[in-house]
């Protein structure tokens, strides 16, 4: 939903006298009622609030200034949010002075997300002898905890907040965003420094707005810094037509420090991504709500061996004002090699890794997957180490298939007759053991190598094995079976019931004989040559302990058949060693233990990042060190000990609180070696 026009809109400026301890100032409450296209309430809110600004003046000293509002206040480009889109309340004052903040949502909640104010230098009636002219924006985060859809925030206490010389005062705040069916809430969501009896609080005598004072700013209420939380993983892609060509799943975090660091986490959510895609060249676009802007560009470039690989070759970021789109900040960095993989490949890393952009802007990447080239069925490719591994389970699936047809049909050979020797179940055996071991192989992580080893050992035997078997059992097949007998119906078969035991033969140019036949056999006379030692046509003229004669034309099929089965396993044998062979000396591509991670938590970080889950995380905060409770506890010399104010519902009061100090040689406590999930820990290991 884009900004809606003043007549979409109402506000009122109400007049409040406040009661100061010296007098009696003015200043105004605002009231923004913003509706939407039904003319129904979408977004409320009432609120008070004050600037503290300190600015250079010509002769290089410093002023501290206060800002008001002004009895003429607007609310152009206010707009109600959705789902998808954030609520943004904004009003302007004064001499091109402006403040707004988003508000973002979830299924159950809402809250505040950044906070930007500008105040305008050129407004000389505020900033007298001002050295910088113009525009100043500075940008925060909002500390409100998250709010149930339809209940009202209502904080009358003071809170402030403090970044680039400018200190945000706020006070008798009341707020609704993502108003449902035009009516405000009934039931409040108090904040923390509110007691349920408490009475607005009188806030701390101002200056007026015509005039620069002099005096001395009361610093702001120091509260413990909030931990910032990983942002939330989007997914994103480019398409030519119909087809998927770009495609990226990754948590955006950026670092923006000029006086004081900002991270800024990039909300999936209200990111829309664009781009171009090329042979050689891709470029992704992000953009989070007409305010973050990044870009990455890819390249392709030839490796020594020839082989294309694709990586990251800059990164541009640029920030905007969110009511006016201009430029807040804006960096560029074109000489990156990162993130390179195989064309046709993709690059993950689980890990948090850091982009220096410039000297005042880094990027932080989180769960990073992208294929900028080549994407194939709209999904990442998995790597060279996953396709080779999925074509040696083929290989040694196939494999272990044709064993056992050979194991099958081999058995089935030999147990036909008695007198045939048959050999080709061998192959079987040998062959389905080395698969066996290949499939595994492929499997494992450790140890994989040695099991792949044996694998192509026994595998090399097989292949032996059906080679002389393949030989052997087609040359029997071809010359000592002849079946043209059988199929004349001249041989007999003679069982135990058979009478006479013996048959009478009529070989050609020869006297009858009488042979001794044994019971259960199949006897050929036309083979039979009446003792000649050379048989006629060289072939088998006796079946010994078979259940008829057409065990016999079986016995011939199933030999041309494993002959045919051991050329199959043969050659697919060595097709298997050979993948085998090369795939046993291959890693896996682990991207959580593997990537390369460069100053992912430099020495001098602005916040831990604990591994949560958040949504539009934008956090702005001093340098820190780690977390506190990373730390035993000393109380100092100069800052008595008290109960740390982010554990007490009291409410908070402007003057400086009382802290902990750190101890300097304060060790971290202690937490358990990691190693990863496919390495062995040393031994002894605490």
């Amino acid at each position: 939903m884009g900004p809606r026009s003043p007549s979409a809109a109402s506000s009122a400026l109400l007049f409040l006298l406040l009661l100061g301890s010296s007098g009696f100032l003015q200043s105004y409450a605002v009231e923004v009622d913003i509706k939407d296209a039904s003319n129904a309430t979408c977004l409320y809110a009432r609120w008070m609030m004050s600037f503290f600004i300190k600015y250079e003046t010509n002769s290089s000293d410093y002023k501290n200034t206060t800002l008001n509002l002004s009895s003429s206040v607007t609310h152009n480009g206010s707009v109600c949010g959705n789902d998808t889109h954030a609520a943004l309340l904004a009003v302007q004052f004064g001499e091109g002075h402006s403040w707004s903040i988003n508000f973002t949502k979830t299924n159950e909640t809402y809250q505040g997300d950044l906070i930007t104010f500008t105040y305008n230098t050129n407004d000389t009636a505020v900033f007298p002898d001002a050295k910088r002219k113009g525009p100043v924006t500075i940008v925060v985060k909002d500390t409100m905890s998250p709010v149930q859809l339809n209940n009202v925030f209502v904080c009358h206490s003071i809170e402030s907040f403090e970044a680039e010389n400018v200190t945000q005062i706020f006070w008798n705040v009341t707020v609704q965003a993502f108003v449902q069916n035009g009516t405000i809430g009934e039931k409040e969501s108090r904040c923390p420094a509110d007691t349920p009896t408490s009475a607005p609080t009188v806030p701390p005598t101002v200056a007026n707005i015509t005039t620069a004072s002099t005096t001395t700013l009361s610093p702001a209420p120091t509260t413990a810094p909030k931990p910032v939380e990983n942002p939330d993983t989007g997914n994103y892609s480019l398409k030519i037509g119909n087809k998927t060509c770009l495609l990226a799943t990754v948590g955006l975090q950026l670092n923006v420090s000029h006086d004081k660091p900002v991270l800024i986490n990039v909300n999936p959510k209200t990111t829309s991504a664009d781009g171009t895609c090329g042979n050689t060249t891709a470029m992704l676009k992000l953009n989070d709500g007409n305010s973050t802007l990044i870009s990455f560009t890819f390249v392709v470039k030839n490796t020594s061996a020839g082989v294309p690989k694709f990586y990251l070759k800059e990164v541009n970021v640029t920030l905007l004002n969110r009511l006016n789109g201009s430029v807040i900040s804006s960096a560029d960095n074109n000489n990156f090699s990162k993130w390179d993989a195989f064309l046709g490949s993709s690059y993950m890393c689980r890990k948090e890794q850091t982009l220096e952009i410039s000297d005042d802007i880094q990027i932080h990447t989180f769960n990073l997957w992208i294929q900028p080239f080549l994407v194939k069925a709209n999904k990442f490719s998995t790597g060279s180490f996953n396709r080779r591994k999925r074509n040696s389970l083929y290989v040694t699936v196939t494999l272990l298939i044709v064993s056992v047809l050979i194991l099958t049909v081999g058995l089935a050979a030999t147990t036909r007759t008695q007198n045939v020797t048959v050999g080709g179940y061998y192959p079987g055996v040998i062959l389905g053991f080395g698969s066996f071991l290949g499939i595994i192989g492929s499997n494992l992580i450790e140890n994989k190598r040695q099991m792949l080893v044996a694998s192509i050992v026994f595998i090399s035997f097989g292949v032996i094995a059906a080679f002389c078997c393949a030989i052997v059992d087609g040359v029997f097949a071809a010359r000592h079976i002849d079946l043209r007998p059988l199929y004349a119906g001249r041989c007999q078969y003679y069982s135990k019931s058979t009478t006479p035991p013996e048959a009478i033969c009529h070989p050609q140019r020869r006297a009858p004989c009488t042979p001794k036949i044994k019971t259960n056999t199949c006897f050929c006379c036309d083979l039979y040559n009446c003792g000649n030692r050379v048989e006629i046509s060289g072939g088998y003229y006796e079946y010994i302990d078979v259940s008829s004669c057409q065990d016999i034309i079986h016995l011939y099929h199933l030999l041309w058949s494993a002959t045919i089965l051991n050329i199959v396993g043969l050659f697919l044998g060595i097709i298997t060693a050979a993948i085998l062979g090369g795939f046993k000396d291959m890693t896996p591509s682990l991207p959580t233990l593997n990537c390369t991670v460069e100053n992912a938590h430099p020495s001098v970080s602005y916040y831990s990042r604990p591994q949560v889950t958040s949504y539009n995380t934008y956090y702005h905060s001093t340098p820190h060190l780690p977390p506190y409770s990373a730390y035993d506890f000393q109380h100092s010399s100069v800052f008595p000990a008290s109960t740390p104010s982010g554990l007490s519902d009291d409410p908070q009061s402007v003057s400086p609180s009382p802290s902990y100090m750190w101890s300097s040689n304060a060790p971290p406590r202690y937490s358990p070696p990691y190693f990863p999930p496919f390495e062995k820990p040393p031994p002894y290991t605490p």
